[in-house]
Parts: structure tokens; C-alpha cells; sequence
């Protein structure tokens, strides 16, 4: 047997590192994307 605990005791969420995420890999509207892959839409 280990001394070890199973599990976390207890979590204080305040501890944790705040980070503002930005979209760094938008996808691109569909008329940029078919223009990319050659193929020509008209709606």
C-alpha cells in the first residue's frame, strides 16, 4: 500500500492561471476556400 492519496482533496479554482485564448487558425469563408481549391461557385 502506498501513502499516496487516490484522488485530489480538495481544488481551489482561484489558483489557476487566467489566459485570454484568441483564434489563431480561423477557417476560411467558403468563397476564399473553393477560390483556393479552383473550383468557381456562383449562388
Amino acid at each position: 500500500m502506498s501513502d499516496k492519496p487516490d484522488g485530489v482533496e480538495k481544488f481551489d479554482r482561484s489558483k489557476l492561471k487566467k489566459t485570454n485564448t484568441e483564434e489563431k487558425n480561423t477557417l476560411p469563408s467558403k468563397e476564399i476556400f473553393f477560390s483556393l481549391m479552383g473550383v468557381n461557385i456562383q449562388d
